[in-house]
């Protein structure tokens, strides 16, 4: 079950963060098998968006291929991107969560490529 789950989680944190889905080599399928997971489902989808996002390495550390800049960078936006979902797109409700004047988050949205909008749910036609 942990592969079918992390497979799934992968799939999800890269489309939520528009980016391909990585390809899983038998050393990434290897360390979720022998990987014991203490913090269960949320530790395992934890794993599949770092690894989405390349800060991970199957031996769960920070990927060489990116700077520092690139980093902060996935970091920030999986922050973000996990706040609206949360919040369904209502950026100030974001800005209160995270402590930040909706100007600096508004700066940080727009240089990271985050619309809200696409966070909020369809209106239901009555």
């Amino acid at each position: 079950d942990i592969a079918i789950l992390f497979h799934v989680f992968l799939e999800d944190a890269a489309r939520r963060h528009g980016l391909p889905s990585p390809q899983i080599d038998a050393e990434i399928e290897a360390f979720l098998l022998s990987n014991e997971w203490p913090g269960n489902v949320r530790e395992l989808r934890n794993y599949a968006t770092q690894i989405a996002l390349g800060l991970a390495s199957p031996r769960h550390g920070l990927s060489t291929r990116l700077g520092l800049v690139e980093q902060m960078d996935a970091f920030e936006t999986s922050v973000l991107t996990q706040a609206l979902q949360n919040h369904g797109g209502d950026a100030t409700a974001v800005a209160e969560a995270l402590k930040l004047p909706r100007r600096s988050l508004y700066a940080r949205l727009q240089r990271l490529g985050i619309s809200p909008s696409s966070f909020r749910k369809p209106r239901e036609e009555s």
